[in-house]
């Protein structure tokens, strides 16, 4: 399988809202998100990922590969200066996964949104619906709560050089309804982030489960093609026995 880890690094991903152990505890979305992306890399330590980050704009950093080293260093900077466009592109993200999967064989690819669904695009499904077009499975991954929550303007990172100070809080919550059409357009599916790992437990086994067993076939398929020459030249071999045993005779 290839999986390419589409994380949010927008603002309302700031949000302290996401479960931890505790009941009465909350975290950041963003902290929580960090966590799954690294246990995500332990399951899929054999197979090739990538890694793009998504704020108003998406940014590769690191293109499918089975350097897991090389990804993981970007973890410690996923925050939202990382990208200083503001806003979530859900749509421009899922186009920028698209040709990621340039060397992926047709029925190996997943793309794995972490996001609270807070999209500022109006074309995301019909994104979503071009790469199922490509052979791509789109997994979600839901943060935050659906109650709204509000991060005040000192807990959000200085504003870029040259752009004024925002003194406004951001309220948020989660959008899960957009976050599972995405999922279901594509034959994915959604989970909302749990603190513990079951959720990305049940898209690792999922993912594994359709898209494993079709790149197999695709390899059978390969090596019966393979054998062809082997046949071909035995042909050759009696014919050549045929028109000498037939000169002899003559």
């Amino acid at each position: 399988i290839d999986v390419i880890l589409a994380v949010d690094l927008s603002e309302s991903m700031l949000a302290k809202d996401a479960p931890t152990a505790s009941i009465t505890t909350k975290q950041r979305r963003l902290h929580l998100a960090r966590r799954k992306v690294r246990v995500m890399m332990e399951m899929l330590a054999n197979e090739r990922i990538g890694i793009l980050a998504f704020a108003g704009k998406p940014i590769v950093l690191c293109p499918l590969t089975t350097d897991h080293n090389t990804c993981a260093s970007w973890l410690d900077s996923f925050k939202p200066h990382l990208i200083p466009y503001g806003g979530t592109a859900l749509a421009s993200t899922i186009k920028k996964a698209i040709p990621m999967f340039a060397t992926s064989g047709h029925n190996s690819r997943a793309l794995v949104i972490l996001s609270d669904g807070d999209d500022h695009e109006k074309n995301t499904l019909k994104a979503a619906k071009e790469a199922h077009k490509k052979g791509i499975r789109i997994y979600t991954l839901g943060f935050g709560s659906t109650e709204l929550s509000t991060i005040p303007a000192s807990q959000l990172p200085p504003p870029q050089p040259g752009q004024r100070p925002d003194n406004r809080p951001i309220q948020t919550r989660l959008n899960e309804k957009l976050l599972q059409m995405i999922a279901q357009n594509t034959k994915g599916i959604y989970r909302k982030a749990e603190a513990s790992h079951r959720d990305i437990k049940m898209i690792y086994e999922h993912a594994r489960r359709f898209l494993k067993a079709r790149t197999h076939k695709s390899q059978r398929l390969v090596i019966r093609e393979e054998r062809f020459p082997v046949f071909a030249s035995i042909g050759l071999l009696f014919l050549l026995f045929y028109w000498g045993f037939r000169e002899s005779k003559e």
